[in-house]
């Protein structure tokens, strides 16, 4: 009964973050107060506001951990490539080859007016639903996919966050 009612909970609240919304009450803005400072990653020319307390490793990997949620994200160069072909090639992506699901394709706009595509995807790891959410962004001759991956039983918790940290981006063409 105990397990019912949580899976009702939270399917309720996974249901409430899929709503259109404009951007005049864009509700990723009431998450701002739970971003980071600015990471610039020079090595890309990309930056972004992380949700708090994900850091970015030592490793030379370009994004950002956090262990204790099993969070992740991760951006990706993709040079001399349109964004919207990228994003139109991801669409048509065969998600059955990888054992997963496409659960939603939509715009996205940027705080900075940068008009994007946003997926999510659900896909299994030992018998753990994981939710990936990967945007993709930029112009005719440069795109970045971002890349957010996180257990989907605390989507309802880190989805709206992360996605107000995805529309923090800025990148230099």
């Amino acid at each position: 009964m105990k397990n019912l009612l949580l899976l009702l909970f939270l399917s309720f609240f996974a249901n409430l973050g899929s709503a259109q919304v404009t951007v005049e009450n864009d509700p990723s803005l009431d998450f701002q107060k739970d971003l980071a400072e600015r990471t610039h990653f020079e090595k890309i020319n990309f930056s972004l506001q992380s949700p708090l307390h994900f850091i970015v490793p030592d490793t030379g990997f370009i994004g950002f951990i956090h262990s204790g949620a099993g969070g992740s994200i991760a951006i990706v160069e993709v040079p001399y490539r349109s964004a919207s072909n990228v994003a139109d090639e991801f669409a048509n992506k065969d998600f059955t080859a990888s054992n997963s699901k496409l659960i939603s394709n939509e715009k996205i706009v940027l705080n900075s007016g940068v008009e994007g595509t946003l997926f999510k995807v659900h896909f299994a790891i030992q018998d753990q639903l994981v939710e990936r959410l990967v945007m993709i962004i930029g112009t005719d001759k440069k795109t970045y996919m971002v890349f957010a991956n996180y257990p989907a039983m605390i989507s309802p918790v880190l989805n709206p966050v992360i996605i107000a940290s995805f529309k923090t981006a800025l990148f230099e063409e």
